[in-house]
């Protein structure tokens, strides 16, 4: 095996990283026999290429064929190592973009640094695809180096980047977090870009308008107009959605409702895909609201919507509409329970799931639209439970329970039956969830009215005792993907049949 030559990586020092970067040196200078530029790098790049080196490196451009600066200087550049590999400290190979220069007054804003990467960027991706535009790339760093002394206000940024700020302020707590000269700022460019029917800027200030936010006072009727051309640019459902909860409450119309309009657009955000607007829908379709009663359709669309959530709550997401789905669910259950006490039962499951799935919701987001449907759900749940006979362990049939579990999960999922001896006629069995892609064990969505639980273990426990009959291992691992009658299967071969009464047990901090 030939041996590796370990000077290589000591060679490219920083003064040749900025002779590259002016384009006073090529690559086919700096990489000697034979070798890849990867052996020449230093073990760390502190070099970040300053506008002036840029402009430089144009300058000496324009003496030269592009064919010969394409060839030696921006395809080498361009190929494998990523645009910034060789001349900028990369925040972005670590995905830490803290390593970026910010202005501390105004943290929302690109540093020097960042923005002449996103010039240099554009002009060889540019280059790559034969538009060649130097002049436009000069033109951006010597603003660059212009705004450098004048107060941040009144430089004159990209719209792209101004963007990107209002866009900052979108995100976590930073707009409620902002320092006056943040807010002011924010404000300017967010009515400049959106005179300009930026879709980010009108989105920020519809969004602000709607419910108020420290930028901007509630405003009905102008988050309406906005909301309105926003669907002439755009084809997001969210806007017909708004419109929705506008018109549904009388926002602009003196407080009296226009359901008409409400159902229009709810039905836009529907064909859309917007989870809120298909279940506004059912409830105008429950209610009779805009249109005419029609408690089938209602509950189809509920249906729908929970069907579609109820895979994300199972894998752990949350940020979903699925605890509205299921509270809906639930009402209609408990609408049923005077035919029928059993209907109880049902309808506590999908409330125990709507509580569940928002209870993380609001660990963090915590809205007025959070805490209403917490208030409800707790009223939805105490009109049921006298109707409910709780236990401490809950007695399960197998087949059905873990059948759900299977269905639930589908395909991408196998689980694993862990026998223990207690004594000769009880058994204490574990069941886990094997993911299929990579072996992880992973959690199990679980909802047992009797036992007042929903939630995510780790692995579900049970006690197993009358056996009457068992076929197959009595310790160890067993691992099924099906379940018919009393008997176990893997990859349809039978692994395990057992007649016996299972009782679930839940984990004692898990107990209601």
């Amino acid at each position: 095996m030939e041996k590796k030559n370990t000077n290589r990586t000591k060679s490219l020092t920083e003064a040749k990283l900025r002779k590259l970067a002016r384009l006073e040196t090529g690559f086919d200078e700096l990489v000697k026999d034979g070798g890849s530029i990867a052996d020449y790098l230093p073990a760390r790049r502190k070099l970040a290429a300053s506008p002036e080196d840029l402009l430089a490196a144009l300058d000496r451009a324009a003496s030269l064929p592009f064919e010969t600066v394409e060839s030696s200087w921006i395809a080498p550049l361009l190929e494998g190592f990523g645009i910034f590999f060789h001349l900028f400290e990369d925040p972005f190979e670590t995905g830490d973009r803290s390593a970026f220069e910010r202005d501390p007054e105004y943290p929302g804003l690109p540093g020097e640094q960042e923005i002449t990467i996103g010039i240099w960027e554009d002009l060889l991706l540019d280059a790559e695809d034969g538009e060649w535009d130097p002049e436009k790339a000069r033109l951006r760093l010597n603003r660059l180096i212009a705004m450098r002394d004048r107060p941040v206000p009144v430089r004159e940024y990209d719209d792209e980047i101004k963007e990107d700020y209002i866009g900052y302020y979108s995100e976590e707590d930073h707009l409620r977090e902002a320092s006056e000269k943040e807010l002011l700022l924010y404000v300017l460019y967010t009515d400049e870009l959106a005179a300009k029917k930026s879709i980010t800027a009108l989105r920020a200030k519809a969004r602000g308008c709607f419910g108020g936010d420290k930028a901007y006072a509630v405003n009905w009727t102008r988050a309406r107009d906005l909301y309105l051309q926003l669907m002439e640019l755009d084809g997001d459902s969210l806007y017909p959605t708004m419109l929705g909860h506008i018109y549904y409450a009388g926002r602009t119309s003196g407080g009296k409702p226009e359901m008409d309009k409400a159902f229009y657009y709810y039905s836009i955000g529907t064909m859309g895909g917007n989870d809120e607007a298909k279940l506004r829908m059912a409830d105008m379709f429950r209610k009779g609201e805009g249109t005419l009663p029609n408690p089938e359709i209602a509950l189809k669309l509920v249906r729908e919507e929970y069907e579609e959530l109820l895979p994300f709550v199972a894998e752990g997401f949350f940020g979903t509409r699925f605890a509205e789905a299921a509270w809906r669910m639930g009402e209609h259950f408990r609408s049923m329970r005077y035919a029928a006490q059993e209907f109880a039962e049902d309808a506590y499951y999908y409330f125990l799931q709507a509580e569940f799935s928002l209870e993380e919701r609001r660990r963090s987001l915590d809205t007025e639209a959070e805490r209403s449907l917490a208030e409800a759900l707790g009223f939805s749940m105490k009109a049921v439970e006298k109707d409910i006979s709780f236990e401490d362990g809950a007695r399960i049939l197998p087949e059905e329970f873990l059948a759900d579990l299977l269905d639930l999960y589908g395909d991408g999922s196998v689980f694993e039956l862990n026998w223990k001896e207690k004594t000769e006629e009880k058994y204490s069995v574990t069941v886990t969830r094997i993911s299929r892609v990579n072996g992880q064990k992973r959690p199990i969505l679980v909802t047992v009215p009797r036992l007042k639980y929903c939630g995510l273990p780790d692995k579900l426990t049970f006690d197993v005792t009358n056996i009457e009959y068992w076929e197959g291992p009595r310790s160890g691992p067993v691992r099924f993907d099906d379940i018919r009658d009393d008997a176990f299967f893997l990859n349809g071969e039978e692994v395990l049949a057992c007649s016996a009464a299972w009782k679930l047990k839940l984990p004692k901090e898990k107990k209601a």
